[in-house]
């Protein structure tokens, strides 16, 4: 599935970046969750609608 930042609070972390799309997927033994590879090429387990990442922003799936 690929997505991208919908919404952030407050500033942006300096390894994700607005507009870009990432592949993500689903993150094995955490349901609701997906491995996301960030800019510096570490990986981050997200919740779409609720991110840690993002101050509690959300993200969009682009594609399927």
């Amino acid at each position: 599935m690929k997505i991208k930042i919908k919404t952030y609070n407050g500033e942006l972390p300096s390894y994700l970046t607005v507009g870009k799309v990432y592949e993500v997927n689903p993150s094995e033994g955490f349901d609701g969750l997906y491995d996301l590879v960030d800019d510096t090429g570490d990986t981050l387990n997200i919740d779409i609608d609720d991110c840690v990442h993002l101050n509690g922003g959300s993200w969009e799936i682009v594609d399927g």
